[in-house]
């Protein structure tokens, strides 16, 4: 064998062996691209925008994708990682594939549904009459009940109270969501004629809200259970508490919880302050309050208390400069961050500040017009009436998106839109009696409601099973 072949097979075998080839499978086979999440961004009546995360690959080389619907491919060869789903309708589910596929043709599949946008909204319109109409705006059904208030809905019912201004008669009704039909009436026989504030609803129970008191009933038979006497404004109702503002005979204000199932006092706190909108998550009870001080010109102070949802002791408080604002200044939790928002005195923005619900340290603090706050995953959402809304993000609060137009009515955030309601003023109807929002641009979504879709209260949604409430009901909780 000659020296030159001796040294060819030499080079060859070194080369051979320092050369990298990726982890084989226990098979020989290269390793695919791993696992990746697939995210529904927006989901509107005719598109929807996905994304998903880059997988790890082991071979090196560039990935591609295919995205499938229905098992149709509606794109190859793709190297970002968003697309936008074209030409569906709102009344349809579907089943989405996205397939990476990297440089050495291993693939991996991630399997993801596209979930019909079809559902039910209630709303009371400026003729006294509560209605129901499709997410396309077509008519359910309605029922004259005059003036109604926040409703609450479980499983096939809905509970909502109506007032007659002409008689001064108050009503609790339960109706079947899709049809509207009476499951049972109760007369509230409510002195002066007072209007409902709300009703919220709890593991079997109702719970009919005014002003000073509350009564409860069986939500099944409407049976009257109980009532809390003159003098308490509810907040909210979770983890077995019944929370809210009680006025004693001297006009001092106290946070009070009462037992949900019974109506018995578990606690109160008092500090002399003025206290917002509470709300209650796991074991926790979240309210912010205000005070003067003695120096003239001085800025109110604010506090933000953390207390024991099941003995009022307190957990933690942090104290700023500011004061809170009526009943829009009820605390939001995402994960674990509490967002609120005060007014800081003669500054001309209010601050909306995100706290750690856990430690009651700050997360960050920006500058923001006053509204009620409601929120998802994807962000804080500030509706400041004539000021328009604001979207922030939820970790640093930069500002994520904002539409500058007066907004008229309430928020109601679904997964992928906001309902608005945009009442007419003096009576007349609206132009555009509802807005539509989408959640991940702030863009209007063009719709097809009617005239007679003109709602003077805030709407309540129901997709897929899953109900969204207005911001201000306070049934409201973070869509999580």
């Amino acid at each position: 064998m000659s020296k030159h072949l001796i040294l060819i097979i030499c080079a060859s075998i070194i080369f051979t062996a320092c050369k990298k080839t990726p982890p084989p499978t226990p098979n020989g086979t290269p390793v695919p691209p791993g696992l990746f999440t697939v995210t529904i961004v927006d989901r509107e009546d005719t598109y929807a925008i996905i994304k998903w995360t880059k997988p790890q690959i082991a071979t090196g080389g560039n990935l591609s994708y295919t995205v499938k619907i229905d098992s149709i491919i509606r794109s190859s060869n793709l190297t970002d990682t968003t697309y936008k789903v074209i030409n569906i309708v709102d009344t349809k589910s579907y089943k989405g594939q996205i397939i990476a596929i990297d440089s050495k043709g291993g693939t991996t599949t991630v399997n993801f549904i596209l979930s019909s946008n079809s559902g039910l909204v209630y709303y009371n319109s400026n003729e006294y009459t509560f209605s129901c109409y499709t997410t396309s705006g077509a008519l359910v059904w309605n029922r004259g009940m005059g003036v109604s208030s926040y409703p609450a809905i479980s499983n096939d019912t809905i509970f909502v109270q109506g007032y007659d201004p002409f008689n001064g008669k108050s009503y609790l009704y339960a109706l079947h969501t899709n049809t509207g039909a009476v499951f049972w009436t109760a007369p509230e026989q409510l002195p002066g004629g007072i209007q409902g504030s709300g009703v919220l609803y709890y593991h079997g129970m109702v719970y009919s809200a005014y002003p000073d008191y509350i009564k409860v009933y069986n939500a099944k038979t409407g049976a009257q259970l109980w009532t809390i006497t003159p003098g308490f404004y509810v907040h909210t109702v979770n983890d077995g508490i019944l929370l809210g503002i009680s006025t004693d005979n001297n006009g001092v204000k106290s946070l009070v919880a009462f037992d949900a199932f019974t109506g018995v006092k578990k606690w109160s706190y008092s500090n002399g302050h003025v206290f917002g909108l509470s709300t209650e998550d796991n074991g926790t009870v979240y309210v912010v309050d205000y005070y003067s001080t003695q120096n003239f010109g001085a800025d109110p102070i604010a506090d933000l208390y953390a207390l024991d949802s099941k003995t009022g002791s307190v957990k933690w408080f942090n104290t700023f400069g500011g004061q809170i604002g009526s009943a829009r200044s009820k605390p939001l939790i995402i994960g674990n961050t509490i967002y609120f928002y005060i007014y800081p005195g003669n500054r001309p923005l209010n601050s909306l500040f995100a706290f750690n619900k856990t430690t009651g340290s700050l997360v960050w603090q920006t500058g923001s017009y006053d509204g009620p706050l409601i929120g998802d995953t994807t962000g804080v959402y500030v509706n400041a009436g004539t000021s328009g809304l604001t979207k922030f993000d939820l970790k640093t609060g930069n500002k994520i998106w904002v539409y500058n137009n007066d907004i008229a009515g309430d928020v109601t955030l679904t997964d992928n839109k906001m309902y608005i309601n945009n009442p007419g003023q003096y009576g007349f109807y609206s132009p555009l009696p509802c807005l539509l929002l989408s959640n991940y641009s702030g863009a209007v979504i063009i719709n097809s409601f009617k005239n007679a879709y003109n709602s003077v209260t805030p709407y309540t949604v129901i997709i897929n099973g899953v109900t969204y409430y207005s911001a201000e009901n306070s049934m409201y909780r973070a869509n999580y």
